[in-house]
């Protein structure tokens, strides 16, 4: 298992050597998702999210890997890059308070990179989230993305673990 409810973002950018920050804002309001600004919100959502998987397939192609998104929908969690930020924004465009996310964000560095799916209004108990995908319940809100959370590969972790509002994805090379 690799959420990690205690590694901070301080560790994980000394981790991978970070050299370079890029945002893809989406959602820069406070204000939630309505049917008046849906087409909009959700227009900017699908372009950030393209935008983040062309840099991740630059950096991917210099290290042998590449992700498509439509792995998430064929059910393949080999990619757990398309798996994350499809559960990920899942959670944010059913669960968050403004129902979209806020800004994706992608840390690049010398030993790997980190991805941040980040929120905007009230935060959510990712520590609860964990212990409720731990006891199989996973009809409740984001259950389905815990379950893949703490099965993957890669490094899951939280802005705050207690009040989330970032979850991110690390990559070591």
């Amino acid at each position: 298992m690799v959420l990690h409810l205690s590694y901070t973002l301080e560790k994980a950018l000394a981790e991978i050597g970070a050299t370079k920050k890029q945002h893809f804002l989406i959602h820069e309001e406070e204000e939630p998702r309505l049917l008046e600004n849906t087409d909009i919100i959700l227009e900017k959502y699908a372009q950030a999210k393209r935008e983040l998987i062309e840099m991740v397939n630059i950096l991917g192609k210099k290290k042998g890997f590449s992700t498509d998104l439509q792995n998430w929908i064929l059910e393949n969690e080999e990619d757990e890059i398309a798996y994350f930020l499809n559960e990920a924004g899942a959670n944010c465009l059913a669960h968050a308070e403004w129902k979209a996310p806020k800004e994706f964000h992608l840390w690049t560095g010398k030993k790997g990179f980190i991805l941040g799916v980040e929120q905007s209004g009230k935060s959510f108990s990712a520590k609860n989230c964990f212990q409720e995908s731990r006891k199989k319940i996973l009809q409740s809100s984001g259950g389905k993305g815990f379950a893949f959370f703490k099965d993957c590969r890669s490094a899951i972790f939280f802005d705050n673990p207690k009040e989330a509002r970032t979850i991110f994805f690390q990559i070591i090379f």
